[in-house]
């Protein structure tokens, strides 16, 4: 997520995102342990071995995308439409293929 934060040019707004995701997946992993007794790697080691994987399979595409959207914007920045908009293809590929990857498009 801090990659994904560094593209933010607002450092305040930057820094205050990075930590959303974080303290709410750990929000929740506490929820479920408490529902179930354990945290979700000892109850269910079989779906966290599974989201274990996807994730370090994705790891590759998410790096991908976030220098694909970095190049996107410096170019728009830079005024070189043309050039942003020949990366548009590959970059929405980058999300088709993370929702593909994650097995859902929301």
């Amino acid at each position: 997520m801090a990659d994904c934060a560094a593209l933010v040019p607002d450092r305040a707004l930057a820094e205050h995102f990075p930590d959303s995701p974080q303290t709410e997946h750990a929000r929740t992993g506490g929820a479920l342990a408490e529902v179930q007794g354990a945290p979700v790697e000892e109850v269910r080691p079989a779906i966290q071995r599974r989201l274990d994987r996807r994730d370090e399979a994705l790891a590759p595409l998410h790096a991908r995308q976030i220098a694909l959207l970095a190049d996107w914007r410096a170019r728009r920045a830079g005024g070189d439409a043309a050039g942003a908009d020949a990366l548009l293809p590959e970059l929405l590929l980058s999300v088709n293929a993370i929702a593909s990857g994650l097995g859902a498009t929301g």
